[in-house]
């Protein structure tokens, strides 16, 4: 009779297990189709975001060729004043001695009749009136030149005016453009999630893979699910992306860096590492060299590297930093020397 007994206990726990099974197993598929749907709507924003980054890129081509008309213009403009002037320069000398020629020539007139009535007139005075006659030719001809150059100055200038008019509407274009852009980026990290929470395993000490094996720890790095055994049962945790023994510095940033690119786009980030000690949060972080670089060394090439290709689009950056260090309850700056550090207190006040 006890032995009927203890079978039908374990015959109701194994039904009670199998009814917990099939729970699981509808939340997985439930949190799988979730998945589909969010993956979706991801690429849609990443779509709405590639076409509005093209949008971008096309009127990004369209202001540096009108900066570039826009230049040339102001050089050829600058070049015609310049030659303006000197015509201006030239024409007032010659209106000065036209109308000495003017004057001398009628008083040549006057004494050529004189000559002419006494004698024959001299060869001299007749090199000298054909002097004038060419000194009137060229005086007109200058006279035209200037008129010329005062109707290309002008078609220089509306041209010019045109040619600020459509930077301005190009740098309106960029700039909504860029707002397109920044809503739609801002979207889909919303739909990702504003507060992410990421697990990385680090690889096992040479002594401790000697002693105690392989790591027993089961990650999904798709569906972040972690299952670690511990006294015969499966511990099941839930996170938004786990990173396993073998994963590099990069693949962990490019799991982050688009709230780099948020703290660009004006909004507040910040990005933290938790565990134990030795658990590998400065090597995450901080990390080596090359391309064992960290976090915060990827971060900044990324801030840096994005302000200078905003230099282009007429975008000013100015950026302040600081590094600090909270060990036992105390704050200190560790971008201070010993001697800046001698009488500082850095204090947190709530609020």
């Amino acid at each position: 009779q006890q032995h009927s007994q203890v079978i039908s206990t374990m015959s109701m726990a194994q039904d009670m297990h199998t009814d917990r099974l099939k729970d699981l197993e509808k939340e997985r598929e439930n949190a799988l189709e979730q998945l589909k749907l969010a993956k979706s709507e991801t690429e849609d924003l990443s779509t709405n975001m590639f076409q509005a980054k093209q949008d971008q890129q096309a009127v990004e081509i369209e202001l540096r060729m009108a900066s570039s008309q826009l230049e040339q213009s102001s050089k050829s403009l600058s070049e015609k004043a310049s030659e303006a002037e000197i015509l201006k320069t030239q024409m007032t000398e010659v209106v000065k001695a036209r109308a000495e020629i003017a004057e001398a020539h009628a008083v040549m007139q006057a004494e050529f009749a004189i000559y002419k009535q006494q004698a024959n007139m001299p060869k001299q005075i007749e090199e000298q009136i054909e002097r004038l006659c060419k000194q009137q030719s060229e005086n007109k001809r200058l006279e035209q030149t200037m008129n010329a150059t005062e109707a290309d100055l002008s078609n220089e200038r509306a041209l010019v005016h045109k040619l600020q008019s459509d930077l301005m509407e190009a740098n309106k274009k960029i700039v909504t453009a860029e707002t397109a852009r920044r809503k739609c980026f801002n979207e889909l990290q919303e739909l990702k999630g504003n507060i992410r929470v990421f697990c990385r395993v680090r690889p096992a000490s040479r002594r401790a893979s000697h002693n105690e094996g392989e790591c027993p720890m089961v990650l999904d790095n798709e569906t972040g699910q972690c299952l670690l055994p511990y006294n015969g049962a499966a511990n099941d945790f839930k996170f938004d992306r786990c990173f396993d023994q073998n994963s590099s510095q990069e693949m962990v940033f490019d799991e982050v860096k688009n709230f780099v690119q948020s703290a660009l786009d004006g909004y507040n980030v910040s990005l933290l590492a938790y565990g134990q000690t030795g658990a590998g949060k400065t090597h995450s972080m901080l990390g080596g060299a090359e391309e064992h670089r960290g976090i915060i060394p990827r971060s900044i090439e990324q801030i840096l590297g994005t302000i200078e290709e905003a230099k282009g689009n007429g975008w000013h950056y100015e950026l302040e930093a600081s590094f600090l260090e909270i060990y036992n309850e105390t704050i200190r700056d560790l971008l201070c020397s010993p001697a800046e550090l001698e009488g500082k207190k850095i204090q947190h006040r709530p609020g």
